[in-house]
């Protein structure tokens, strides 16, 4: 990976999170194999709330620290406000075009994004390159821009305690080509290195599905069969009540709501999809997972992993 791009994605401050006011509760989970996590807002404190949320909310002033910190000079106002509207009426149109071919929630590859922009007509004047790695530049720029992370406390802490314990790890996550590399970058190693089964890491851009589409937890099942696990033998922790837990609760698998950040907690109350759903777990801190889940599993839980 160019280290310009590590550049433009590392944080340029600290996050803390911001305390919800609940309290961790729920039942001991048995027989615990194969623990799956959602990355914003669970294992990252996400600054605006979510990797979506922050591709929904950026303004011109955004777009033009984002070419600043790329090229070295922001554009005009008016060259800026086109970037922006070119950016959002890009991923609205893909996303249009892939729910008409089958994807209910569909999720762009926001280099192709970025190069459709750079390759606009309407900003010829500006004589940017259209390639990938401009494009990516330009990604990871916008990106920390409005919506820097952090670590969330307990995280790798965390990881490494389930990875010791012999569980399989893996992430469903609604991301992109940057949000695996910011994630290595803040726990100074590599997905595989940490203890995450890279087959069982599924990201939204690349499989052209987002949360809560249930395909991606279809898909999974398919992934940990392999190992001999059954969902219900696995637990997804995520902070979404909408994204995160009614997709996993309703493909079979046990599921822990984090709310230990009011930037990211998402309860949807008012939402029909979640009314009959229930998190097996709720925690304010990630470290009480280990509690939960060590109170239930006996020797026969953990046999070691088998390379899959």
């Amino acid at each position: 990976m160019d280290e310009s791009i590590f550049s433009l994605l590392k944080p340029d401050k600290p996050l803390a999170p911001i305390p919800t006011g609940l309290n961790s509760r729920g039942k001991s989970l048995k027989n615990i194999r194969a623990v799956i996590f959602d990355i914003y807002g669970t294992l990252l404190i996400s600054g605006s709330g979510d990797v979506g949320t922050a591709m929904e909310s950026g303004s011109a002033e955004a777009f033009k620290s984002a070419f600043a910190r790329v090229f070295g000079t922001a554009p005009d106002d008016s060259s800026a406000a086109i970037i922006r509207d070119l950016f959002f009426s890009s991923i609205s149109e893909t996303h249009s075009r892939m729910k008409s071919e089958g994807y209910p929630y569909p999720e762009v590859d926001i280099i192709e994004v970025w190069k459709g922009i750079l390759s606009d007509r309407q900003l010829n004047h500006l004589q940017i390159p259209a390639d990938d790695i401009t494009a990516s530049l330009m990604a990871a720029a916008y990106e920390s821009t409005v919506n820097p992370v952090w670590p969330m406390p307990g995280a790798g802490e965390l990881i490494r305690k389930l990875h010791a314990s012999g569980v399989y790890l893996g992430i469903i996550s609604n991301a992109q080509f940057y949000t695996p590399v910011i994630f290595e970058y803040l726990f100074n190693s590599d997905l595989g290195s940490l203890g995450f089964s890279p087959e069982l890491c599924l990201f939204s851009y690349i499989e052209k599905r987002s949360k809560p589409d249930t395909s991606l937890f279809d898909k999974l099942t398919i992934k940990i069969a392999e190992c001999g696990i059954k969902p219900a033998e696995s637990v997804f922790i995520g902070n979404d009540m909408l994204k995160d837990i009614m997709p996993a609760a309703v493909s079979g698998y046990r599921t822990i709501l984090f709310a230990g950040d009011k930037r990211s907690l998402r309860m949807r109350s008012d939402h029909d999809a979640c009314s009959n759903i229930e998190p097996d777990v709720i925690v304010s801190n990630l470290l009480d997972i280990t509690d939960y889940i060590q109170e239930g599993h006996n020797e026969k839980t953990f046999p070691g992993r088998k390379k899959i």
